[in-house]
């Protein structure tokens, strides 16, 4: 379920509030080809999280990533807990 806060945040901001949020075991990296993009790595667990501007808020799509053997737990596992915490560390509410 998408995750959505009523103000525009950068990616930035995103990495940041996400590493405070996980704390150090886990690894938030911007994707180098995609600016909206970032990674986030825990273990052998990867997952993706994008976010879009969308009238005058934020958009956040995160989704478990890797090979399709390792999507299901990264979906699963690690994809809920990135999205868990930015709804904490933004006050977010899901998207309908």
């Amino acid at each position: 379920m998408p995750t959505y806060i009523n103000r525009e945040v950068t990616i930035d901001d995103v990495e940041s509030t996400l590493a405070n949020t996980l704390g150090p075991s886990y690894h938030i990296r911007a994707n180098k080809t995609d600016p909206s993009k970032l990674t986030v790595t825990h273990n052998v667990l990867r997952a993706t999280v994008r976010a879009q501007p969308e009238g005058g808020g934020t958009t956040f799509k995160v989704h478990g990533s890797g090979i399709i053997l390792w999507r299901i737990p990264n979906e699963l596992l690690l994809a809920h807990k990135v999205e868990d915490a930015l709804r904490r560390g933004f006050n977010a509410t899901g998207a309908t």
